[in-house]
């Protein structure tokens, strides 16, 4: 969940971005946010520079949106 939200922060900013903001711009614990990061950092999706974190070269809305967390409605009009 958290890894999703960190993907959409990062992915929305014109630069790189700070931890401590997109801790701010996340209504969870900072603990789920950090992890967040750390596994999308693992995956290969964010790298961290001296300006903060940004999205990989060719990360695009299509993977952003393959990632994102599937609602009820949309796992059942699936089926």
């Amino acid at each position: 969940m958290s890894q999703f939200e960190v993907l959409e922060i990062i992915f929305n900013s014109e630069d790189p971005i700070s931890k401590d903001k997109i801790k701010s711009k996340i209504d969870l614990h900072p603990s789920s946010t950090e992890a967040g990061i750390n596994d999308c950092i693992k995956k290969g999706y964010i790298k961290k520079t001296e300006n903060g974190y940004e999205m990989v070269e060719g990360f695009s809305r299509e993977k952003l949106e393959s990632i994102r967390p599937k609602t009820i409605s949309e796992l059942t009009d699936n089926n």
